[in-house]
């Protein structure tokens, strides 16, 4: 038994897209070299699925997280500790930690739960039911390569 985690963008069109952990890694420590320009100047919806191993194969889906991603004009994933939306994110979760209030919020505060809100998407079931069985390697769907800069 094992975990395998998948990850793929969704575009404007709603197309589905595999992007191997390998090359999500190779965009964020070297973006200029690696980008995908099918992405350029968006905010792309990204999903990330934790599937349960056994022999190598995955046999269920474990946890789901789904975020949005943004990418600069050239195709250049932004790092999400540049990105806003994640940093907002960031400090609403450690709000609590630093004793700060998370009910009742200051005005200045509002600002930040705006933006954390924009780094979030909820899919549909049908959407959601998708990922899953391709995650599971029941659908298949292209794959990214930014080397290449484009699909293989």
């Amino acid at each position: 038994m094992g975990i395998g985690f998948r990850f793929y963008l969704i575009d404007t069109e709603g197309a589905l897209y595999r992007l191997p952990g390998a090359a999500l890694d190779r965009m964020l420590r070297d973006p200029t070299r690696h980008r995908l320009p099918r992405f350029a100047g968006q905010r792309g919806r990204t999903a990330e699925m934790a599937v349960e191993l056994l022999n190598g194969k995955p046999i269920a889906v474990v946890r789901s997280s789904f975020s949005i991603s943004t990418f600069v004009k050239n195709g250049t994933l932004l790092s999400p500790l540049s990105d806003p939306h994640v940093r907002a994110r960031a400090e609403l979760a450690m709000a609590p930690a630093f004793g700060q209030r998370v009910r009742g919020l200051a005005v200045e505060d509002a600002e930040s739960r705006f933006l954390a809100r924009g780094s979030q998407w909820t899919p549909s079931p049908a959407v959601k039911r998708r990922i899953e069985q391709i995650a599971l390697g029941r659908l298949k769907c292209p794959q990214l390569s930014p080397s290449n800069l484009g699909v293989e």
